[in-house]
């Protein structure tokens, strides 16, 4: 087990996690063709990736809804987010299964974000423009309970290109629909909460080198990462809303 690895298990102690969840996460996270500093921030990344699909995966169950009441970064509660809704259950081509034992957690990679969007029959909010230009493209659930999707997109942002790490959590169940607290790792702090275009609120945090934002749209949570500014990275969500 890496070190990275073992303060996972550690922080990531009072949920139930797959080994194989934590440790796919760390290896996608160091394959990534990214930015400097976005590799800079990886370490960070992981953690609040796992921690963040905690909340899909466990905790006390509230029928239908999910507030996210509880979610700190360095001892500072975030804002509440709007609720999130759980989604029926297509199954994509050519899963693959982590193993026989349970839970078992199936995955597939994908070249095309398109074909991953009309094999799981959900409309997410992904840049559909010929200039976009996504990498490591991870799709990965437990048939009943969740779908999580990670991806790498090198995108127009302000006056340049830059690349984004992007995550999508999606329930299935309403047993998955829950409310937890946990102290997000790093050296962010929290910047404001906003609104996009629509209405939704948006949780922004910052540091030195890269912004990350957080918000609910459609009852399906997004997760951004990017070294630019919180405003084009607002902006850049913004265009994405029809």
């Amino acid at each position: 087990m890496t070190d990275l690895s073992k303060q996972l298990k550690e922080e990531l102690s009072v949920f139930t996690v797959p080994d194989k969840l934590v440790e796919d996460t760390i290896r996608k996270t160091k394959s990534g063709s990214v930015s400097d500093a976005t590799k800079k921030h990886n370490k960070f990344f992981t953690v609040a990736a796992v921690l963040a699909l905690c909340l899909l995966i466990s905790g006390s169950a509230i029928a239908g809804v999910l507030r996210y009441q509880n979610i700190y970064i360095n001892g500072e509660a975030l804002p509440e987010l709007d609720a999130m809704k759980t989604y029926s259950y297509y199954e994509a081509d050519g899963l693959q299964p982590s193993g026989t034992a349970a839970p078992v957690i199936y995955s597939k990679e994908y070249e095309d974000i398109s074909e991953l969007i009309n094999e799981i029959h959900k409309n997410l909010l992904v840049p559909m423009a010929s200039g976009a230009e996504y990498q490591d493209i991870y799709y990965e659930t437990d048939k009943t309970d969740y779908e999580y999707i990670r991806y790498q997109l090198s995108a127009a942002i302000g006056t340049g290109r830059t690349a984004i790490e992007s995550q999508i959590f999606i329930a299935l169940s309403d047993s998955q629909i829950r409310s937890y607290s946990q102290e997000l790792l790093g050296d962010y702090t929290f910047e404001k909460e906003e609104l996009t275009k629509n209405g939704n609120k948006v949780i922004i945090a910052g540091s030195e080198a890269v912004d990350l934002i957080i918000f609910v749209a459609d009852g399906i949570l997004y997760q951004f990462e990017a070294p630019v500014s919180a405003e084009e990275l607002l902006e850049y969500v913004n265009d994405m809303i029809k």
